[in-house]
């Protein structure tokens, strides 16, 4: 979750992509859990794009598309026409169609990173680890790193 948050390429962003795939167990860490935190993320991602703010909006595409390119062990050289690569060109913009999956990721992490904000952060990922250990403690150590 929140691997960081954004890019510069936000102006023509549409709010239509969608994240497919949820990883069945990543790290440890159970499916509910995940899906939970990703599900919390997409929420946040919803928020962003209905208020109109473009920044925020691409930002959480781009740190859901990374984590489920990463949690899902996608590798875009070998998937090529899948919908989670094909949503990360778009997000990326027309002229990355082509690129390597190391190049497309970095480029993703670069769109979330824009955004980041040490202290918000933080305290979203805290309360959402906190209610996810309460539920879930064997989910915990691995959350917490």
């Amino acid at each position: 979750m929140f691997l960081a948050l954004l890019f510069t390429i936000v102006s023509s962003l549409a709010a239509d992509i969608e994240v497919v795939d949820t990883p069945n167990k990543s790290d440890g860490i159970s499916h509910k859990s995940m899906r939970l935190l990703l599900n919390i993320d997409r929420q946040m991602m919803k928020y962003e794009c209905s208020r109109g703010a473009e920044k925020e909006c691409a930002a959480w595409k781009a740190g859901i598309l990374l984590d489920t390119l990463e949690l899902g062990k996608v590798n875009c050289d070998e998937e090529g026409q899948s919908a989670t690569c094909n949503n990360a060109i778009k997000l990326l913009g027309a002229e990355n169609e082509g690129i390597s999956d190391k190049e497309m990721k970095k480029g993703l992490l670069a769109v979330a990173e824009e955004l980041y904000d040490e202290e918000y952060e933080n305290a979203v990922w805290d309360a959402m680890v906190d209610y996810v250990c309460h539920k879930e403690p064997t989910d915990c150590q691995n959350l917490r790193g």
